[in-house]
């Protein structure tokens, strides 16, 4: 599982909304509101999970327990009981797409109004410079410098006598 601090996680999403994410048809005979909790490896992955598999991971596919898997058509037999399988031109290209829908971006500037967010923690004698932005439960060092017009983001942790840069 992604780090909270740095990603923040949007699903459950529904069969048909990944199906459409993902640019793949789910078939008849499931149900399109099933609903997945997440995105995982294929070894890793288990039934609430949506993975993918490409040509040389068929070993693998067929020990998966992931509930979803994007496959290109030649993998599709390979699929085992319990794993519906959504088939996809370029799998892993579908995957990307998928993982951002249960990911999104996070904004590039979480804390613009503000310089230094209310809940960031920022030693006593680390010197923030003028339009530096320190973003939501990040956590400055001491003896930390951040530049001039620096964006320390969302969860990011700068340890000791660290030196972060102008922009």
């Amino acid at each position: 599982m992604p780090d909270p601090r740095f990603y923040r996680r949007a699903g459950p999403h529904t069969l048909a909304f990944i199906a459409k994410v993902a640019g793949a048809e789910h078939g008849a005979g499931v149900n399109p509101s099933a609903r997945y909790e997440d995105v995982a490896r294929l070894e890793s992955a288990g039934p609430q999970d949506v993975s993918f598999a490409v040509g040389g991971s068929a070993d693998t596919l067929t020990a998966s327990r992931c509930g979803v898997c994007l496959v290109p058509e030649s993998l599709a037999a390979n699929v085992p009981a319990g794993t519906l399988a959504l088939i996809c031109r370029d799998p892993k290209y579908s995957f990307a797409l998928v993982a951002g829908a249960f990911y999104p971006p996070r904004s590039q500037h979480p804390a613009l109004i503000s310089a230094q967010a209310a809940d960031a923690t920022i030693a006593p004698d680390a010197v923030i410079e003028q339009g530096a932005v320190i973003g939501p439960k990040a956590s400055i060092g001491a003896g930390s410098r951040i530049g001039v017009n620096a964006v320390v983001g969302a969860g990011v942790v700068i340890g000791r006598d660290c030196w972060i840069g102008a922009h």
